[in-house]
């Protein structure tokens, strides 16, 4: 008993998991790819992860920033890490682990989202699926 307590401790002080070399977003200032499957034959968006807001993802996707309302999405996969969200599963802990992992952390001021919209050519975000006209 007393030989395999070094080994135990040895274990626990083992770090498994992606290191500051192999996981992007540590290096530089984007948010992780975002894979998200919109529902009703939505189609499917795929970019940069801005930030979690309440109610929606605001992503970057082929320099438009969209925005992607909860409710729409089918499933969505984070590939860096090991968020997978469906429409039935949004736990708390897993929007405030996408939060920490989007490039903006504590949401998108209303200064900033205005110098992002002028950015990218942009009035305000896209909205994916695009609302109905009815």
């Amino acid at each position: 008993m007393k030989r395999a307590l070094p080994v135990v401790l040895l274990l626990a002080a083992c770090y498994i998991g992606p290191g500051i070399d192999t996981f992007a977003p540590a290096r530089g200032p984007r948010g992780v790819a975002a894979e998200v499957r919109l529902r009703d034959r939505g189609g499917e968006v795929k970019g940069e992860l801005l930030a979690v807001e309440d109610s929606a993802l605001l992503v970057l996707r082929e320099q438009r920033i969209v925005r992607v309302p909860l409710h729409a999405i089918s499933w969505a996969r984070f590939p860096q890490t090991n968020v997978l969200i469906d429409r039935r599963n949004l736990l708390p802990a897993q929007r405030d682990r996408l939060r920490q992992l989007s490039r903006f952390p504590a949401g998108v001021s209303p200064d900033v989202m205005a110098r992002l919209l002028v950015a990218h050519g942009q009035v305000e975000p896209d909205l994916v699926p695009p609302a109905s006209r009815e």
